[in-house]
């Protein structure tokens, strides 16, 4: 019922909803993954500036590939999460300002 679920950015963020952060930190909390608020911020605000439209599952896997590549030591990673625990598009529900969900 998800594959059709997109986020479809309505601004590029100067400030970014606070309720986005909030899910995600929830959903990082599921994982082994700990990072700083403001790498966090850098790797949304850089995902969100390259794309009009962006499939919530591609959002969540460039925000782990922007984190992970980061030269900021953002993430501590002992093991990788598993992507299918994210692959729900709840994360567009959470964030009214920020995503829109598209069909």
């Amino acid at each position: 019922p998800y594959s059709r679920v997109y986020a479809r950015k309505r601004m590029v963020p100067s400030e970014i909803n606070e309720s986005i952060f909030t899910h995600i930190e929830m959903t990082f909390s599921k994982t082994t993954f700990e990072f700083r608020r403001d790498g966090l911020e850098k790797a949304l605000t850089k995902v969100l500036s390259e794309k009009e439209m962006i499939h919530i599952n591609e959002l969540l896997n460039r925000i782990f590939f922007e984190l992970l590549h980061s030269d900021l030591s953002d993430v501590i990673y002992p093991t990788l999460p598993n992507l299918n625990e994210f692959q729900n598009g709840i994360i567009a529900q959470n964030g009214p300002i920020l995503l829109e969900i598209v069909e």
